[in-house]
Formats: C-alpha cells, sequence, structure tokens
C-alpha cells in the first residue's frame, strides 16, 4: 500500500465527478478514467521479460488520448518535451536509488517539483501539462525498468510509489485549475 496518496486523489476525482459536477461528457470521463486508473493499479502483466504495472499502459494510452487532438505540430512539441522530461524524472529516480546521499528532498517532492516547473514552463492548457505528467513519468518507469533489466536486478516496471508520483503533481494542477476557475466565475481574475 505504497501508493495510498494515489488511492485518495482518484477517489477524489471520482467522488467530486459523481456528486459535484453537471452531467455531461466530461464528467463521465472523469469518473470512469478515475475508476480505471484504480483498478488497474491492482494488475500486471508480462511484456517481454519485463512485469508491468498495468496502470503504466492506462497512463501511456491516457495520454496519447490527451493528445490526440490536437494539430500535428502540437502534437509534435509536446511529445518532444514529454520525452526530454521522461529522461529528467528516470535521471532523479535512478539518482536517488543509487545515490541516495546527494537526495536533499524526499523522491516524490522532487519528481513533483521537477513535472510541475516543466509542464507549467512549456504548456498553457490543462491537458498538455497532464499529457506531459502522464506520458513523461510513464516513459520515465519504463526507461526505468529497462535499466533495472539490463543490470539483472528483478524489478516491476511502474512500483516503488510510481502513482505518488502521478497523483501529486496532478492533484496539485487540478486544485490549481479549480482556484482559477472559481476567481474567473466571481470576475477577480
Amino acid at each position: 500500500m505504497n501508493d495510498i496518496v494515489f488511492y485518495w486523489v482518484a477517489w477524489a476525482c471520482w467522488i467530486w465527478a459523481a456528486c459535484m459536477m453537471e452531467k455531461g461528457k466530461i464528467r463521465t470521463q472523469i469518473a470512469v478514467f478515475s475508476l480505471i486508473a484504480i483498478i488497474c493499479s491492482n494488475y500486471t502483466c508480462s511484456i517481454a521479460d519485463y512485469s508491468v504495472n498495468v496502470a503504466i499502459i492506462f497512463f501511456l494510452l491516457l495520454s496519447i488520448y490527451c493528445i490526440i487532438t490536437k494539430h500535428l505540430a502540437k502534437q509534435i512539441y509536446l511529445v518532444f518535451i514529454a520525452a526530454a522530461a521522461a529522461l529528467g524524472y528516470a535521471s532523479i529516480v535512478l539518482l536517488s536509488i543509487f545515490d541516495p546521499v546527494l537526495v536533499i528532498l524526499p523522491i516524490n517532492i522532487m519528481t513533483t517539483i521537477f513535472l510541475l516547473i516543466i509542464a507549467s514552463i512549456v504548456a498553457k492548457q490543462l491537458i498538455d501539462k497532464l499529457f506531459i505528467i502522464f506520458f513523461s513519468t510513464a516513459i520515465g518507469e519504463i526507461i526505468i525498468g529497462i535499466i533495472f533489466g539490463q543490470l539483472r536486478l528483478q524489478s516491476e516496471i511502474g512500483m516503488n510509489q510510481y502513482l505518488t508520483r502521478i497523483a501529486v503533481p496532478f492533484a496539485i494542477l487540478a486544485m490549481f485549475q479549480a482556484f482559477k476557475t472559481m476567481l474567473m466565475k466571481n470576475k477577480y481574475i
């Protein structure tokens, strides 16, 4: 139960969508995606001698769903940015594993700060920021899993609080967006 923060955030999204939002397509999508994420987090599958948490596959597909409606130039831009962020994410996590003395803050805080800074600098819309977070963490975890596989260290791709490292930046972005929407409705901005 290392990813308790993820379960709290996912259930909060589902409750918010089911009880607070007006009926519509967005409400249904949020509720379905949060429930699927909770269900997928408990299962693993084997892909090419690697044990993969199904949540990785779900978040990778969800990130593709987030970007598919954008025009081609923006898709290419966001994929390159997210790929670079994935390398940074993997570097931070590997540094914390192989040399924990150099890590000043807990790994979840460091990755959250890194992902929020990258997403906030390069993306304006919330969906683009979510794409960067979901895609870069999923690809970063795959990179980490491949490195561990090459070193003959048995490790599941998507373990060691991967879901928490997705949930915390997501929750911060969601709260910021809700606060921004509330201010705009009250004409403060």
